[in-house]
């Protein structure tokens, strides 16, 4: 509260604080299993949440993916896969980690 010097009117600011508590990173929903026609788009979504927001990883038959040629990692937890062909076929996993744990 503050009175203005020149009018006497007093002044009232308000602010409504939340606390947001710290959590592992959680599934939201689990991948499932996918069959693609040879030439198609290939689109996965990680559904995780967590507080701080966790930073995904994604996994194909246990080895850590990057971005190539074809290869798209989005900043939505997202993976994309163009022109699939039969080498792209195996098991496809995300993982979510932040400050708190992994999931």
């Amino acid at each position: 509260t503050g009175r203005n010097r020149y009018n006497k009117q007093v002044v009232e600011r308000f602010t409504n604080l939340v606390v947001i508590e710290k959590e592992a990173p959680h599934v939201v929903q689990e991948l499932s299993e996918l069959v693609v026609n040879s030439s198609s788009t290939l689109h996965l979504e990680c559904k995780v949440n967590g507080t701080p927001t966790p930073t995904i990883t994604w996994f194909k038959n246990g080895y850590q993916m990057k971005p190539a040629s074809g290869i798209s990692l989005l900043v939505n937890n997202s993976l994309i896969i163009d022109r699939v062909k039969k080498d792209d076929e195996g098991l496809y996993e995300c993982k979510a980690s932040n400050e708190i744990g992994r999931a």
